[in-house]
């Protein structure tokens, strides 16, 4: 029988692509991806988790900050603790330089890997037109990322992973199938 399994998911409200912060919020991100207080590397050295996902989705007027944890059901509450201290971890100390220009490098790379590509570079460039960005601006997006300060990361985790702007949503676990009888 497979394992069952309950999701945690934890959501921030970011800006849009006009709002600044843009690119700190892009390097926050890929910190929590795969960085020293990463969601992922913490969930997989206490086996807390099946499977970890982190997203930045932004649009043209909201964005969002997501993380998604699969993990057993008795450890929702224990995973739900370990996201919250790794969010305070992030909005009270500064990361190490090294940390950070890994990070950095990470997102810019990321984000010229989908400037690249004909139909995301044109699908960027309509969301600069609606939100009122120059072109050349959202075209230079990788460079931005690359001059993000551990400032301006710090306060883009206060701003945006503040517990009062937390939404938490646990789903399952799903129910158990009953087993079959072999008569």
């Amino acid at each position: 029988m497979a394992a069952r399994r309950a999701h945690v998911l934890v959501g921030f409200p970011t800006g849009g692509a006009a709002t600044p912060g843009n690119a700190a919020r892009e390097v926050l991100a890929e910190l929590l991806r795969r960085g020293e207080r990463s969601v992922g590397a913490a969930m997989e050295a206490e086996g807390l988790a099946f499977r970890v996902e982190v997203e930045h989705l932004e649009g043209t007027d909201a964005g969002h900050l997501l993380v998604a944890v699969e993990t057993a059901p008795q450890n929702v509450d224990t995973v739900v603790t370990r996201l919250r201290s790794i969010f305070a971890s992030l909005r009270d100390r500064a990361v190490s330089d090294d940390v950070l220009a890994a990070s950095r490098g990470r997102a810019a790379a990321a984000c010229a890997d989908r400037l690249g590509a004909p139909a995301t570079r044109a699908e960027t460039l309509l969301r600069a037109e609606l939100a009122g960005i120059p072109p050349a601006d959202a075209l230079a997006r990788p460079g931005r990322i690359l001059t993000v300060s551990a400032e301006e990361l710090g306060e883009t985790a206060r701003r945006h992973l503040a517990r009062d702007h937390e939404v938490l949503v646990v789903v399952g676990p799903e129910p158990e199938e009953p087993e079959a009888d072999d008569e």
